[in-house]
Order: C-alpha cells, then sequence, then structure tokens
C-alpha cells in the first residue's frame, strides 16, 4: 500500500510525504510530471476520485498505468486557503476486491481537510514570521536613519509631553536626554509664540499636520535658537494620539541671509555716494 501526500505547482508534482514499502523507489522530494501521475485525473475533477481495478476502468491507457503498473486508487484535492495545494491518495499494486464506499470517500475527505488546515496554519505562521522580520529589518532601517538625522525629530503627545527624540532634537535644546523627557515643548517655547502655536495646533487637528513655521526655542543655556518645524499627527500602538515634528536649526541660514541683505545696502549706499 503507499500513500502520499503531494505538492503540485502548475505541471510539477513533487513527494512532500510518503508511506510506503521500504525496497519502493520512492522518496520525499521526488518529483513527476502531474500528467504521469493519477492525481491528474483528481485535480481535473477537483473532487475524490477512485479507481478499485484501473486494467478495467476508463484510465487503462493512463501514462500512470504504464509506468508504475498500480491498479487500485483513490485520491482527493488538498485545499490550502481555497486554493488547490495538491491531493492525499493512496494506491495499490493490486486490485481493491471491493468498490470503494461512502466511507472511504468520507475519511479520505477527513484526513484531507486537517492536512490542509494544517498547512494553512504553518502558512499563516511562515508569513506573520516573514512579515516580522521584514518589519524588523525595517525599522532598524529607519532608527539608523532617525538617529543619524541632522535634523532634530522628536515624538510628544498632545499635551507637548516629550516622548522620544533624537540626538540631533538634544543638541538644538541643549538638554540631557533625562531632563528633556521630565519637559514639555511649552518650556522651550517663548511666551511670545504662545498665539502662533495655537494657531498651528489648530491646524494640526483639522488636517493632521502642521508647518512649516518658524518660532525659536529656548536652550537650556538661556539662548534663544531660531528654529523652523513642521509635523503630523499620529496614533501610537494604543490608539493615543501624537505628534512627530522636525525641528530644524535655522540659525546658520539667518546669518547668512542677514549677511547677504547688509551686503545690499552697503552696495546700495555706494550707488548713492557714489
Amino acid at each position: 500500500e503507499i500513500g502520499i501526500l503531494s505538492r503540485i505547482v502548475k505541471n510539477d508534482y513533487e513527494v512532500m510525504f510518503r508511506h510506503c514499502p521500504v525496497d519502493m523507489p520512492l522518496n520525499e522530494g521526488d518529483h513527476f510530471e502531474l500528467g504521469n501521475t493519477y492525481c491528474t485525473v483528481t485535480v481535473s475533477a477537483n473532487q475524490p476520485v477512485g479507481f478499485e481495478h484501473i486494467k478495467e476502468s476508463e484510465i487503462k491507457t493512463h501514462p500512470a498505468y504504464k509506468a508504475f503498473g498500480l491498479e487500485a486508487y483513490i485520491g482527493t484535492p488538498i485545499l490550502v486557503k481555497g486554493e488547490v495545494f495538491g491531493t492525499l491518495n493512496f494506491s495499490s499494486p493490486t486490485p481493491l476486491n471491493r468498490v470503494f464506499k461512502d466511507i472511504d470517500v468520507d475519511a479520505l475527505q477527513l484526513m484531507a481537510s486537517w492536512v490542509g488546515n494544517e498547512l494553512s496554519r504553518i502558512q499563516t505562521e511562515e508569513e506573520n514570521k516573514r512579515q516580522q522580520i521584514a518589519l524588523l529589518e525595517s525599522e532598524t532601517k529607519l532608527r539608523g536613519l532617525y538617529e543619524l538625522s541632522p535634523l532634530g525629530i522628536a515624538l510628544t503627545d498632545m499635551e507637548g509631553r516629550y516622548i522620544e527624540f533624537n540626538e540631533a532634537f538634544r543638541n538644538i535644546c541643549g538638554y540631557p536626554s533625562d531632563e528633556l523627557l521630565n519637559l514639555d515643548y511649552w518650556t522651550l517655547t517663548p511666551k511670545k509664540f504662545a498665539e502662533d502655536e495655537g494657531k498651528q495646533l489648530e491646524l494640526l487637528n483639522q488636517t493632521g499636520h502642521y508647518g512649516p513655521y518658524e518660532k525659536e526655542y529656548l536652550r537650556k543655556d538661556g539662548v534663544l535658537i531660531p528654529i523652523r518645524l513642521n509635523g503630523l499627527l499620529i496614533q501610537d500602538h494604543t490608539g493615543r494620539n501624537c505628534i512627530w515634528s522636525i525641528v530644524e536649526d535655522i540659525s546658520e541660514q539667518q546669518k547668512a541671509e542677514e549677511k547677504f541683505r547688509q551686503a545690499q545696502k552697503m552696495e546700495a549706499l555706494g550707488t548713492l555716494v557714489g
């Protein structure tokens, strides 16, 4: 008696598991053309198929009979997530001395259903693992960009308390990490920007983003530093609303602009004097 769980991909028939006499040259991992196996009839019918005596049946000229001489066969498709994965089939080199009964077909279908469910579960677990690995790789790449970014990046809750930030943001503020985690952006924002902050928060709530806009941060050393901000409203894994902000130190840009304005003034003055 021979029992096979097969995997079928197009015209390729792979023996995934098998039960057969030890002297039979049939191994797991063997491949055959689907058309040279009885399972091509099963797949075509898309339902259980049985033959008690193939020499006396309508498939007596089948290539599988000529190649292997198996006289009895019963098989059924295995479905995984609604698609044909392969077949579960049993065969024998001797004819069956009785006809296949409903109980035979029911037992075969029950086994195939169990195998299909197990294969579906395994596929789902493997897909989840692949997704987790891909997500981890993506998070690792993003974390690298986050840490190496020359722009300050900070995550705050809706009250302005800092949850997370990169080194560039910490350098802009001038606070150690442990102190910054106990502050909020209102501590860093001079009161003269309160009205502008209110408008940006209103924009954030209406559109899901704010900025770009410019203001100043009050560093720990008391120095006012000009910055440009953009932000995005998100939800964390608990469903809590938070704000991702990108903070750019525009001190050097403002210095360059001021030098340019001074140069223009000097040029205009020279023209008037000349």
